[in-house]
């Protein structure tokens, strides 16, 4: 380090980096010019230095403060640095240098101090003032201004954000003659040349070069220089290694192992799971390495020699060779003796000893513990995708192999011994059932180890102090196979959310998991670590066009830069806890002698006292190339091009009845501005309403497709107070708003005067109108006075379509014979008053003004019909609502089922088994009945919806679900029943993968949809579409709302588009024309990637309020010239048969005399979500009173 004062009348100071400690006199040449210095001794006088008269190795001190020379001196007399002059001799350049040399932190330690806080503070204090200047330090510059190197005390800048890093990422590249483990080398050789034992599916070249690295960084951990230390260069040329957060310098590199794992973060639907399926087999039998301070000696016996076999099998055991490769996986080869595989598996283990620890006065000590090696490998994933590994595992490995592999995806599932989960080569483990290992310890009253219950009232022993605590006796204390092995490898599937060293899963994979090999695969480990195909998703071109290098290297430009107040630096410390708890990567795990703090260098921080996090830093970038393994997207697509996807947006026309609903949202949010006067915590804008906006938003967004949430007295509630405040005086209310309020009634108005829309909104049904109903049969089933076409609702529907479709499969001569009885029946809770008395016991609020709570609480969950039992309308009491995909597991109950998408009742049968509704369809070789054309049963048709979403989907389904596989995208799970409703009247088999649907018939749904070709329609959750899911046998998919998020468009759409996919993939986003939805949507579509992390909920956008706050009424006047009913529908494009089409399946007269009208218990029908009648009702209200 050196120092440099120049006689400009101007004060620097430059640096130079360690070397070797300099000698007392050196000599620098100067142009020819050799000019002696003396080093400073230490008794001379630092008062002198305010005159002209002291001596010259210390005049040019006389310009620095005291401060700064005690400093320098303290650090000289402490033998950390040296300080020589330099004084240049020509009159050109008036120099006068001081240049400081620094003892390396990593020289002298045995003679020098170096754990003084105070001479650390006085480094810092002296390096944070010098310049450093390789022209200075030779005298070749004249001016200090032409220098321009200061020393930058902080860590270097990483150059970019965390989405360019990521995603700059370099390529694997394995390098097999790296290794020295030859077998590892094979492995890595049969990856490369796909030719892997057992492993029947065909890796592309880049899966082939992304398994084999992830090899090589299992069995070779690099030594890579420690991150925290930067490689820079002093002026003289000596290269050197320096510390920023601690100010340190560093003469030799300081190396670190890296973790024999990572993270595998290859992007959405390239084939992670084949991925970890062929790295599991090309290492197959391969074990893990005993620690060097555990392995065991060589037993030596005192008399004879040991046996050959012995010497083999402990010289084996302890290199953990793969023996298991020329044994067999089922060790069944002959030309392996058993008596081999005994010798070998006795010394395949090992003792750690049992550390004495110090609570208080008393010293504990732990008992030792005995590891087995296991070449197992333990893969954890969610349960929503348990069956989906299980059918990769098939789908990829040769037949039997599915036996060497132990499935444990139910929670209360036993886990076998130890010595019979060495025998398996995957333990494939549900999160549940694996988080479930964390009462290891516990008794079954979950009671601690040696510790008395809390509850324990057990007394005190004779003539002692100590309690004889016999609460446990006879509980047994679990222990968990798992901590008697050590396993090759853990793999943690979708481990974005492995982030939280207290979370249950982490527990049990830090505590009681020891593996040599630990791997997260994820797409998108954490928040902002995203695929720049994400950006990408946005465009409505061809996916060739809009994914080409050229886009993507746009895409990287635009988010480049660093922002620290964006969810970058929550993002990076996710993976900080990744890397410290479950990588355990030295120097950030907490077992390191040497710990570091991840945000204290993963970040550049300009200030050495506190954070500032300017920037990401070079040492953040080198941990992420070392542990994420991820190909670029210019070298997947050499190797691989998928089908083309073509995302496009279908703007629809409004339906009648979606028109009503906008006007209604319309005259809540108009009320609530104008009447609120847009102040205080009543306007829904205010900074205190932003969960009741947020709710609001979340419902004006879910009716768009359709909405039976308002009730007549929640519009009449708030017609009231609107007519209410424009008759007060003195109100803050312009003209402007005075219109809008106005105009916003009258529509409100025009809505409770439409019978059909009340009938709708009273049983919260979506519609459906139907033509050439005969006259007698339409008065009883009109949902309104308009019987043609007739309007009738979803449920009501089918409940007749069952009626008649009966009596046709029974040979009824007039299936159409007692319908019309059949509609009074059904209507007749719709048309009595006891609808209305539930309404009533729910008074209209307006939580804020003219802001109904149903506004907020959204619709009641509609639930869905059974196929071959009549179920009435359940109407939930509060906005805490129950959900009716949720099923009980109990064998004694009557139970919904979900086969093919539909729910069936089942009575439990011999063993509590249920049977399904394929079961009872087939018995018998029951088929549906044939309905003649000009038959009068079959003139009835179906020609349209309430909703012009839902007729635009029905179109679709039509004309593509007979080849092609659909999947639609909605948010809210009335959507859902609502399609569901409509997709059972026409006999279309489909499946709801639904956020309220068990985790385990979530896993088998995408099984099935994937495998069973009578299943054409997946309704999915857009919350459960983001991750992990295998889908590609759909090639159409729907979204009824816009996303409006382009990361989760982007991954429910790789959900189809991924390897495997066969079909162009065609993507429609639904939206209605000139609505506040088309407007929030083309804002959306605008937004920066900024905006969109910014606002973390879509209403935080000052843009999307502004449209909310701008609402308006659309007309309602819509006309056709065949009726006025008719200008209500929103057509189908071919009207479709209403009874005996020949699609249904066939309905039994023992199904029909068993389940059709088996009354039901008032608990049967509360299990089963139904309301009960109103007679019950007063009954248990009397009881209660």
């Amino acid at each position: 380090m050196k120092s440099i004062q120049q006689r400009e009348n101007q004060d620097s100071q430059a640096l130079s980096p360690p070397v070797n400690r300099p000698s007392q006199t050196d000599v620098f040449q100067d142009r020819g010019t050799t000019v002696s210095c003396e080093p400073l001794s230490e008794g001379d006088d630092l008062d002198a230095l305010a005159t002209h008269t002291v001596p010259s190795p210390l005049r040019v001190f006389q310009r620095f403060d005291r401060a700064f020379v005690h400093h320098l001196l303290l650090l000289q007399t402490s033998a950390w640095i040296r300080i020589f002059r330099h004084q240049s001799s020509e009159e050109s350049r008036a120099l006068d240098l001081l240049k400081i040399f620094v003892l390396p932190f990593d020289v002298g330690g045995r003679h020098v101090l170096r754990k003084d806080p105070g001479l650390q503070t006085a480094l810092a204090e002296v390096t944070q003032r010098v310049l450093i200047s390789s022209d200075l330090w030779k005298g070749t510059s004249s001016s200090i201004s032409d220098s321009n190197a200061s020393f930058d005390m902080a860590a270097t800048e990483a150059p970019g954000s965390l989405f360019w890093l990521f995603n700059t990422i370099p390529s694997p590249n394995p390098q097999p003659d790296h290794l020295r483990d030859r077998y590892a080398r094979a492995a890595m050789q049969e990856l490369l040349e796909n030719n892997v034992d057992m492993l029947t599916a065909n890796l592309y070249p880049y899966q082939r070069r992304t398994a084999a690295e992830m090899v090589q960084r299992e069995a070779a951990p690099q030594l890579h220089r420690d991150p925290r230390l930067e490689q820079r260069t002093a002026p003289d040329g000596e290269i050197y290694y320096y510390d920023a957060k601690r100010v340190q310098f560093f003469r030799d590199e300081k190396y670190y192992q890296t973790c024999s794992g990572g993270i595998l973060a290859e992007t959405m639907g390239l084939g992670k799971t084949l991925i970890c399926i062929a790295v599991i087999l090309s290492t197959l039998g391969h074990l893990p390495l005993i620690p060097p301070q555990y392995r065991p000696r060589i037993e030596e016996r005192s008399s004879g020699a040991r046996s050959l076999l012995k010497m083999a099998a402990t010289a084996a055991a302890q290199h953990s060779l793969p023996w298991r490769q020329y044994a067999g996986v089922d060790l069944n080869n002959t030309n392996f003796p058993a008596s081999c595989i005994r010798a070998i598996e006795e010394h395949e283990t090992y003792t750690i000893p049992g550390e004495p620890i110090r609570f208080s006065r008393r010293m504990v000590y732990r008992e030792d513990c005995t590891l087995q090696l296991c070449s197992a490998t333990i893969v954890v994933v969610p349960r929503n995708l348990f069956d989906q590994w299980q059918s990769e595992l098939r789908k990829h490995t040769e037949d039997g192999f599915m036996n060497h592999v132990l499935l444990m995806g139910e929670s209360k599932k036993p886990l076998p011994s130890a010595s019979e989960l060495k025998k398996y080569v995957i333990i494939l483990f549900s999160r549940e059932r694996f988080e479930h290992e964390n009462r290891d310890g516990y008794d079954e009253n979950g009671n601690r180890k040696g510790r008395r219950p809390v509850n324990c009232l057990c007394p005190l022993a004779t003539g002692t102090t100590k309690i004889e605590c016999s609460c446990r006796d006879g509980l047994e204390i679990y222990e968990s196979p798992l901590k008697a092995l050590h396993f090759l490898r853990l793999v943690i599937d979708e481990g974005n959310n492995f982030n939280s060293a207290r979370s249950n899963v982490a527990i049990v994979a830090e505590q009681l998991v020891k593996a040599d090999r630990r791997w997260i695969v994820s797409g998108t480990p954490v928040r902002d670590m995203l695929g720049v195909e994400v950006d990408l998703q946005r465009t409505e071109l061809d996916y060739a066009e809009s994914h080409n290098a050229t886009s993507r290297s746009d895409a990287l430009n635009r988010r480049q830069t660093f922002n620290r107040e964006s969810s970058e630096l929550s993002a990076a410390s996710s993976l900080g806890k990744m890397t410290t708890y479950f990588l355990k990567i030295p120097p950030w795990a907490r077992s390191s002698e040497d710990s570091a703090e991840w945000e204290d260098y993963v970040y550049r921080h300009e200030n050495l006292k506190r954070r500032t996090y300017s920037s990401f830093s070079q040492c953040f970038q080198n941990t992420l190339n070392a542990i994420v393994v991820k190909t670029r997207p210019d070298d997947v697509e050499k190797d691989l091009q998928l089908p083309s996807l073509v995302h496009r947006t279908v703007r629809l026309e409004p339906s009648y009845y979606d028109r009503l609903t906008v006007n209604l949202f319309n005259l809540v949010l108009t009320s609530n501005a104008v009447t609120s006067e847009r102040t205080d915590v009543d306007y829904l804008f205010h900074p205190n309403s932003r969960k009741d906006r947020m709710r609001l938003v979340a419902n004006l967004r879910q009716s768009f497709f359709f909405w039976t949430g308002f009730s007549q007295s929640d519009i009449q509630a708030a017609l009231k107070q609107s007519r209410g405040y424009l008759a007060k005086d003195g109100i803050n209310c312009t003209t402007e708003d005075r219109v809008a309020l106005d105009t916003a009634m009258i529509f409100a108005e025009t809505v409770l005067s439409n019978p059909g829309w009340a009938a709708l909104s009273k049983s919260h049904e979506i519609g459906l109108f139907v033509d050439n109903i005969p006259t007698d049969s339409a008065e009883n089933w009109a949902f309104g006075a308009i019987k043609t076409p007739l309007l009738v609702g979803a449920t009501q529907l089918a409940q007749a379509q069952d009626y008649v479709n009966q009596n046709i499969d029974q040979g009824i001569a007039d299936p159409l014979h007692g319908l019309s009885d059949q509609g009074i029946d059904a209507l007749s809770a719709l048309r009595s008053e006891s609808i209305d008395s539930t309404d009533d016991c729910q008074k209209p609020i307006l939580t804020k003004s003219g802001l109904p709570a149903s506004s907020l609480n959204g619709e009641p969950v509609a639930t869905r019909r059974s196929s071959v039992s009549p179920r009435k309308k359940h109407f939930p009491k509060s906005g805490k609502r129950k959900s009716s995909f949720a099923s009980t597991d109990s064998p004694t109950h009557p139970q919904r089922e979900f086969i093919s998408g539909e729910e069936i009742e089942s009575k439990p049968s011999q063993g509590g088994k249920k049977r399904k509704r394929s079961e009872i369809v087939l018995e018998g070789d029951h088929k549906a009945a044939e309905l003649a054309s000009d038959a009068p049963a079959a003139q009835p048709k179906i020609i349209g919806t309430t909703s012009a979403k839902l007729s635009y989907l029905l179109n679709e389904i039509f004309r593509y679900h007979g080849e092609e596989k659909i999947i639609i995208f909605y948010e809210g799970d009335n959507i859902a029943y609502y399609i569901a409703q409509v997709l059972e009247i026409f006999h279309i088999q489909h499946l709801i993968y639904a956020n309220s649907i068990q985790s385990s018939l979530r896993s088998q749904w995408i099984v099935r949809f994937n495998d069973d070709p009578s299943v054409r329609v997946l309704l999915m959750d857009l919350r459960q579409g983001a991750r992990g899911l295998h889908a590609s046998v759909a090639s159409r998919v729907y979204f009824v709302n816009p996303v409006c998020r382009p990361d989760v468009e982007a991954q429910a759409l790789k959900r189809a588009h991924r390897i495997g996919q066969t079909r162009p993939v065609e993507v429609q986003t639904l939206v209605l024309k000139n609505t506040m939805e088309e407007a929030m949507f083309d804002r959306s579509q605008k937004m920066t990637n900024r905006e969109h992390t910014d606002a973390k909920n879509l209403d935080d956008d000052t843009g999307i309020q502004a449209i909310i706050q701008q609402s308006k009424a659309i007309r309602t006047d819509m006309s056709d010239a065949r009726g006025t009913g008719y200008g209500q529908v929103a057509f189908i494009e071919e009207a479709q048969q209403l009874f005996g089409r020949k699609e249904r399946p066939s309905t039994m007269k023992e199904l029909k005399q068993t389940e059709w009208r088996r009354e039901k218990t008032p608990a049967q029908r509360e299990r089963q979500g139904q309301r009960p009648s109103k007679k019950e009702r007063l009954a248990k209200k009397a009881k209660i009173t």
